[in-house]
């Protein structure tokens, strides 16, 4: 009788129909929550100095202005060196020669290269209705078209200079116009050299700010992970312990002989 109910501990025990494996599975079940809730929390904690959002528009902002840098400095490379190509064939006339008009228009046009700034201009462009016929004046409607550099029209009479300055005077225009040209190629140099520090430093602020994001998500979904699981088994635990029709019992005790 004595070893016939040890064996049926041992059995019942064995095929998981004990109450030891289910307040087991339950502290478990307790500890996969308290990990589930932390992980939560600390995602929680993390969107609240995230900052990768504002991190990713200065990003693009500085790559933008490095850009606008390279192509204004290629730009005014090449003025620059028409400047002094006009500057060389100036030289070679006699000082006290008038300017021609060809020469005053191609340094206006060189001195308008030099200042101008692109901007957005509104341009008025024709829409014909359906109730238009080609004699009919279409209607003008603004449209914002970049400008670059802004047209300009100019009415000469025939064989008349600008203004009454001599070549000399001219090549001295041009010597300090290219001094700003390349003042304005050392101020663009100077700051755009800063652009790539501060965009390097922008991406690796991006790529920790991700990385750790990615690594608490992680965490959470893995302990969510855990802790459905350990719901399932415990439920199953419990579900198991408390059913008796599947149990190992004892059909009968031997008689316990007098003598």
């Amino acid at each position: 009788n004595a070893l016939a109910n040890q064996y049926v501990k041992y059995v019942n025990e064995l095929y998981g129909q004990s109450t030891t494996q289910s307040a087991f599975f339950e502290a478990q079940l307790k500890q996969a929550k308290t990990d589930l809730d932390k992980g939560e929390q600390d995602l929680i904690e993390f969107q609240k100095r995230n900052n990768v959002t504002i991190l990713n528009a200065h990003l693009a902002s500085n790559q933008t202005t490095l850009s606008t840098y390279l192509a204004l400095t290629e730009s005014l490379k090449l003025l620059l060196q028409n400047v002094r190509i006009l500057h060389d064939q100036l030289a070679r006339e006699p000082a006290d020669n008038p300017s021609s008009l060809i020469d005053e228009l191609t340094v206006l046009i060189m001195q308008i290269n030099a200042f101008s700034i692109p901007q957005m201009t509104p341009q008025m462009t024709p829409q014909m209705t359906p109730q238009m016929t080609p004699q009919m004046t279409p209607q003008m409607t603004p449209q914002m078209t970049p400008q670059i550099p802004m047209p300009i029209q100019l009415q000469l009479p025939i064989n008349s200079n600008l203004s009454n300055i001599t070549t000399s005077q001219r090549i001295a225009y041009l010597t300090e116009l290219a001094r700003t040209i390349k003042d304005q190629l050392a101020q663009i140099k100077k700051r755009s050299d800063t652009m790539p520090k501060n965009i390097l430093a922008l991406q690796e602020q991006i790529q920790k700010i991700s990385t750790e994001g990615a690594q608490l998500i992680r965490q959470r979904e893995l302990a969510q992970s855990v802790f459905n699981s350990l719901a399932q088994k415990s439920g199953e635990t419990r579900i198991t312990a408390q059913e008796s029709s599947g149990r190992v019992r004892v059909a009968s005790y031997a008689s316990i002989p007098d003598k």
